[in-house]
């Protein structure tokens, strides 16, 4: 069992993290990790959780978490009772902090030792450990603040001594770019600053490292009135003299054996990285998954690191799968995973890899269809249409790694990642966040220069960097001496100091560059004794390459110019089929180029070759005249054409990439033709960037009016896919607007759907173009009966035309019109998106028990039709609906159909609407503790949804959690913040929230002046739809609060028409029985018997749908009511009340609402 305080608080076994519910139980196990292996009295114990002024209860409370606590850490006996108290007996390295700090302690010890390498990788591996703020879900517990203000102190203190060791390994350039965050975090902290200052001299930037000095001594004379310390001030003087001193000392190259390959690409040089990398390989090997950036300018020996690194992994056991990105245009979506992928799945048995696969095998052999030659009984995979369909390929494909590197670590490498598409960088990123506790070491190299970074690359830089698992190691050149020892392995001789002076000066230790240069000059005769006076090194890498190709006979270098054409790697039958040549002969010639070190076989795929660096093959590549390269590809295309006849799908990307190359003098129709084909297949792939690619791609090449927008409808279907909203209504908005002027309605109205978005019951406020471009098409499409026809007044009603600025009956009108027509047509699938529709529109409480036939109606017809996303929603109504109308049991049953029907779905969005209603149902049961870990999951699942229903609905179910927990006062101004930045005029539950916030935490000012807004016009503002009923209970409780007589008497006539009803604001919150806000607003009014019996009637109805809480406010709020009244007869009825309110708050830890009633008594 592990315990962690680096972060949030986890604990974690074998087979996952534990669950450790609520804030006392959390608070009670971080006290006793802090002190594990002491014994704390418990009277300590009840003092650090309760404060000065415990309840009565504490010590009986405090059994029970003890006695909790116990159960959770079986059937471990780590919880021990001594006679005077509690004791946690922990062994080492059970505690995350213990090992953070004996790594801390070992890296400084290695660093004072003047073993900078090895304190750098326990310092990193120490930092590791490091998940976010210690002890993040505790800040506002007294007892945590000062071993929280440690910890921080400690975790600096890391930072700079990890530094510290970097500087002395000569890595300052890339540590500029984390020390000036750092400084501009801890302005007045001296250390880190002179840190920064010498690594910016060190790079050559001595005035910025003056800069930095100046901007730190203002700081500290202007805001504490004092000179910078004397490390600082000495740092200054040593900068302005230049001295010596402050230049890294050289580190000595360990001793190391040579392989056969590495006699022929030598790695020298590099140890340090190679560290680095080894000590990421025993964390991948202990169960801590890591991801390695490696970047560098081309050259520079990214794959030669990777292969180091590749050999030392399988001698220790590990698996290796490689996968590289096509630099030369034209590959298959997510072409370096398959390449890896495939690997991983024909070297297992077909009973190995059905378990390892799982339940995400049809949705990986969509990338790999051999998984099915494997498997021929897999199920075909499920709606493959379905807008998140690739989630589950992503999760497939994580999960089948995550499952293969747990019988042995697994060593991911994937090169050239500047060339990567699209969708291959969501994978990674997907996979990034799930490596934490995996056996999976991956590595992602990726030049940083030349090309610049698409902006696609550099998006998924920044996230990555975001993730705690991923490290970057930036590669510079070989300085002299390194350089002197790739030209001995090289050439195999010693070369003089001139030489290497020379080469190092020219090349700057890019190690391509040194090793083109000394083959050359090996050909050259450049090497020889008394040619270093004449020695001309060329000016540039393309000019080395190109002199060496020059070197190759006349039949060989054409070979390689054709080949070039093909890509970086290519199959020896294309290039046959292409140069026309016998294999024979083509063995031949690349026997030539191979022997040059140009070309090379890969290891593991026969018959294919590639060139031994991108830049071999550009030189090549550009060697050719544009008329000659479009003539080229030309031919390429025809002969894989023919190659390719009988099984052409695979290869669609690369024919359209040839003949499109081919322009203008190629064949624009198979261009045109392959492209759309290409484009069909990926999103058949779930590759939707890619598709978009090659959409655009046609765009290009199409003339008429009709197929450019059926190009552009299905670009934006690709992008909405994609979720790149901004492209994908362009994209749609076009395509409307050729419609539009072509009169083709149908175009006109799939643009006009495909413009509103994937997501029905999505209102879309901010989108004033959606309402009347819906309108257009349906006039367009005149009384034409079609499954389009019903969709567009179905997204209408049941989205936009929610918004209260339109009338209710117009969005019922459309809603009905849409039912109508899908009854007529008789499809299944229209009839559900269509009831989907009606049940969003008719969302008010005076429809509650009309809209049950259509939601039950919409589950089975949606089930018919195999539309599991639409019958979820459909069993989501039904959940609400029935919990309105007091059914407790019934809203139950449908909620656990609509869970069973997402993990079905296995898709984020249908996963975070159950989460959302399971956590309103966890409220109103007063679960607190469970709709704690519930609100987290829904904040995470939250990213799938639209960002402002995600927010909104965290925000209101927040409110009502620390409403119950008594916490809303250290929640006002967050929340207050978080709710304005949602608000919209059409919308305003969330100021009915805030000003009941407003009253509870005493701010009655700021409560009185909303609430008098509010109530404008006899509140006619507040629109009758789904968050009525909440938005009005919650005003009822302010003007109880205030005493505002006469609105509670509006409110008391609005409400009276559902005192049988329970309050639901769709889909975040209830609050229990409208009769009890009846029974509020009559109390206020001074109407006694009208309050008893509607709080009767809401302590019947909060009993039986099961909500303590709300149940034990009904009580409170009677007991009250009856001792307001005065009557003598009343006085045993509101004792029993309060009681039995005290007793239920007790329970559920309500303590502010107990000590409430304490108070009163």
């Amino acid at each position: 069992m592990e315990f962690q305080l680096l972060g949030p608080l986890e604990v974690r076994r074998d087979d996952g993290p534990l669950p450790v519910r609520g804030p006392k139980q959390r608070a009670l196990l971080v006290l006793l990790l802090l002190h594990a292996n002491e014994t704390l009295s418990r009277e300590r114990l009840i003092d650090e959780l309760w404060g000065e002024r415990p309840p009565a209860t504490a010590p009986k409370a405090l059994q029970v978490y003890v006695s909790q606590l116990r159960k959770l850490l079986e059937p471990a006996r780590l919880l021990e009772t001594t006679a005077t108290g509690y004791m946690l007996r922990l062994e080492p390295g059970q505690l995350d902090l213990h090992r953070f700090e004996t790594l801390l302690a070992e890296g400084r010890s290695a660093l004072g030792d003047g073993a900078p390498g090895q304190a750098a990788h326990l310092l990193a591996e120490a930092l590791s450990l490091w998940r976010g703020p210690a002890l993040a879900d505790l800040a506002y517990e007294p007892f945590a603040q000062t071993e929280i203000a440690r910890l921080e102190e400690l975790h600096l203190a890391a930072i700079e001594e990890r530094i510290e060791a970097e500087l002395q390994l000569g890595h300052h350039a890339e540590l500029t770019g984390q020390l000036e965050p750092l400084v501009t975090e801890h302005p007045l902290r001296e250390h880190l600053r002179s840190q920064l200052m010498r690594a910016l001299y060190r790079s050559g930037r001595q005035a910025e490292a003056l800069e930095a000095y100046h901007t730190g001594r203002r700081l500290l004379v202007d805001e504490l009135g004092i000179e910078p310390g004397r490390e600082l001030r000495e740092l200054e003087q040593a900068i302005l003299r230049q001295d010596p001193a402050l230049e890294p000392a050289a580190m000595p190259s360990a001793p190391r054996q040579v392989s056969d390959r590495e006699a022929q690409s030598p790695f020298v040089g590099r140890e340090q990285e190679l560290q680095e990398l080894l000590g990421g390989l025993e964390r991948a090997v202990g169960g801590r998954g890591v991801l390695y950036l490696l970047v560098g300018e081309p050259g520079i020996g990214k794959s030669r690191l990777a292969e180091e690194l590749v050999s030392h992994a399988r001698q220790r056991g590990a698996q290796v799968l490689i996968g590289r990105c096509w630099e030369a245009g034209g590959a298959p979506a997510y072409w370096p995973w398959v390449q890896a992928l495939r690997v991983g799945v024909r070297g297992r048995e077909p009973e190995e890899l059905r378990v390892e696969l799982g339940a995400g095998a049809p949705d990986l052999a969509q990338l790999l269809p051999e998984i099915r030659e494997l498997l021929p009984e897999l199920p075909e995979r499920e709606a493959p249409e379905s807008d998140w369909a690739r989630f589950r390929l992503f999760d497939a494909a994580s999960s089948f790694l995550r499952a293969t590197s747990q019988g042995r670590p697994l060593v991911l490498v994937l090169d050239d990642m500047h060339a990567a598409d699209e969708p291959s960088l969501l994978l990674l990123r997907f996979l990034a966040r799930e490596l934490a506790d995996s056996r999976l070491l991956v590595i992602a190299a990726y030049r940083d220069v030349d090309p610049t970074l698409s902006d696609m690359l550099a998006s998924t830089l920044t996230e990555l960097r975001r993730e705690p698992v991923t490290h970057r190691v930036a590669l510079e050149g070989l300085p002299e001496p390194a350089v002197a020892e790739y030209i001995e392995a090289a050439a195999g001789r010693a070369p003089s100091e001139a030489l290497v002076d020379a080469i190092q000066t020219e090349t700057e230790g890019n190690p391509l560059f040194v090793g083109e240069v000394v083959r050359l000059l090996v050909e050259e005769g450049g090497l020889e004794a008394g040619a270093v006076e004449q020695l001309a090194v060329p000016e540039g890498i393309r000019e080395v390459i190109g002199r060496r190709l020059r070197h190759l006979s006349a039949p060989c270098f054409d070979m390689l110019t054709l080949a070039s054409v093909l890509g970086r790697e290519f199959d020896l039958e294309a290039l046959e089929a292409v140069s026309g040549s016998g294999r024979d002969q083509l063995l031949g010639v690349l026997d030539e180029a191979m022997g040059a070190r140009v070309v090379a076989a890969i290891p593991g795929a026969p018959g294919r070759v590639l060139f031994e660096h991108a830049l071999i093959r550009d030189t090549a590549y550009d060697s050719l005249t544009s008329a000659r390269r479009a003539q080229l590809h030309h031919q390429v295309g025809n002969a894989l054409e023919d190659l390719y006849a009988a099984d052409s799908e695979p290869h669609l990307a690369e024919l359209a990439h040839h003949f499109f190359a081919a322009l203008p003098s190629g064949d624009r129709e198979k261009a045109l033709g392959y492209a759309i084909r290409a484009a069909e297949r990926s999103v058949g792939q779930l590759a939707f960037e890619e598709a978009a690619r090659l959409y655009e791609m046609a765009l290009t090449l199409v003339e008429d009016d009709i197929e450019k927008c059926e190009l552009l409808l299905a670009l934006g279907e690709a992008y909405a896919r994609a979720g790149d909203m901004p492209a994908w209504k362009r994209a749609f908005r076009e395509a409307a607007e050729l419609a539009d002027a072509r009169q083709l309605p149908n175009h006109l109205g799939r643009a006009a759907f495909g413009y509103g978005g994937r997501i029905l019951w999505a209102v879309s406020r901010d989108d004033q173009l959606l309402i009347s471009l819906i309108e257009r098409a349906l006039d367009a499409l005149g009384d034409e009966e079609s499954a389009l026809r019903v969709g567009l007044l179905a997204r209408l009603a049941g989205g936009p035309l929610r918004d209260a600025t339109h009338p209710p009956e117009l969005k019922r009108a459309r809603s009905e019109e849409a039912v109508a027509i899908a009854r007529r047509i008789g499809d299944p699938a229209t009839l559900a998106y269509a009831l989907a529709g009606y049940t969003q529109a008719h969302l008010s409480p005076d429809r509650y028990t009309a809209i049950l036939p259509a939601a039950e109606e919409c589950v089975a017809v949606a089930l018919e039709a195999g539309d599991k996303e639409r019958a979820l929603e459909g069993y989501e109504q039904l959940f609400l609906h029935l919990l309105g109308l007091g059914d407790g049991e019934g809203a139950r049953a449908n909620l656990r159909e609509m869970a069973q029907l997402a993990q079905e779905l296995r898709q984020p969005p249908q996963h975070w609407l159950v989460a959302v209603n399971q956590t309103l149902l966890a409220l109103l049961e007063g679960r607190f503790d469970d709709a704690e870990g519930l609100l987290g999951e829904t904040l995470k699942l939250g990213r799938a949804a639209p960002r402002w229903n995600a927010v909104m609905s965290y925000g209101l179910q927040l409110y009502l959690l620390r409403r119950g927990q008594g916490r809303l006062n250290e929640l006002a101004e967050t929340l207050e913040a978080d709710l304005r930045e949602l608000t919209f005029r059409t919308y305003p539950i969330v100021d009915c929230v805030l000003t009941r916030l407003y009253d509870e935490v005493g701010r009655e000012d700021e409560a009185r002046t909303l609430f008098d807004r509010l109530a404008t016009d006899d509140f006619a503002q507040i629109p009758f739809d789904e968050e009525w009923l909440v938005s009005l209970g919650l005003l009822t409780e302010v003007a109880h609060s205030l005493g505002d007589r006469r609105r509670a008497g509006v409110l008391l006539d609005r409400l009276s028409p559902y005192a049988d009803q329970v309050a639901v604001a769709y889909p975040e919150i209830s609050m229990g029985s409208v009769s009890r806000y009846l029974g509020l607003l009559a109390t206020t009014l001074s109407r006694w018997e009208v309050a008893e019996r509607h709080f009767e009637d809401a302590l019947a109805m909060n009993e039986r749908i099961g909500t303590r809480p709300w149940l034990a406010h009904t009580q409170e709020d009677y007991g009250r009511m009856l001792l307001e009244r005065g009557r003598e007869r009343d006085r045993a009825r509101a004792s029993e009340l309060l009681d039995l309110a005290l007793r239920s708050y007790e329970a559920l830890g309500m303590e502010s609402s107990a000590s409430r009633i304490s108070a009163l008594r």
